[in-house]
């Protein structure tokens, strides 16, 4: 696998695999499938963080096919540059067990690092029991829980705020 910073040559391929995730993954994502499904390429395009305090890692098999990505920005206030936080995390069930998530999380952790962040913030449902030992392993820790905060086909999911301090 070849992990790097998405750029505007990976914008499509980038979409297609979100829209995917979107699909098979609902309770993981607070936008939904059709919600993101109406949005043109154009759109998608415009708003692609790529800057040093916004991006997607991804990562690529042999043949170039984008697995998975984790996104990243950067807390833009003047007080609270010291933070990040991580979206979007997902890797395809074909690229599953391989630890790939864990990678794609090391790898976005220390360029958030390089970047001097002080902390980096996540949400991820209370029910992703698989998700949440990843990140208890890379070191964050629960700091709040949501009840209700999302409602996905009628039935609530609940989510867990954790934090991972650097300093």
């Amino acid at each position: 696998m070849i992990l790097k910073k998405l750029s505007d040559e990976d914008i499509e391929c980038y979409w297609e695999l979100r829209l995917r995730a979107l699909d098979e993954e609902e309770i993981s994502f607070v936008q939904s499938y059709y919600e993101a499904k109406k949005l043109d390429l154009t759109t998608v395009r415009a708003e692609f963080p790529k800057d040093d305090d916004h991006f997607i890692i991804g990562a690529c098999n042999d043949h170039g096919v984008l697995q998975g990505f984790v996104g990243f920005n950067r807390e833009t206030g003047e007080k609270t540059r010291h933070k990040g936080s991580i979206w979007g995390v997902y890797v395809a069930p074909e690229a599953r067990g391989n630890g790939l998530a864990e990678q794609l999380m090391r790898v976005i952790l220390s360029e958030a690092k390089s970047i001097r962040v002080e902390q980096v913030q996540l949400v991820v449902a209370a029910s992703n029991e698989k998700a949440k030992s990843l990140y208890e392993r890379l070191g964050f820790s629960v700091f709040g829980y949501e009840k209700n905060a999302l409602k996905v086909h009628g039935k609530y999911v609940d989510e867990e705020h954790m934090v991972l301090f650097f300093t």
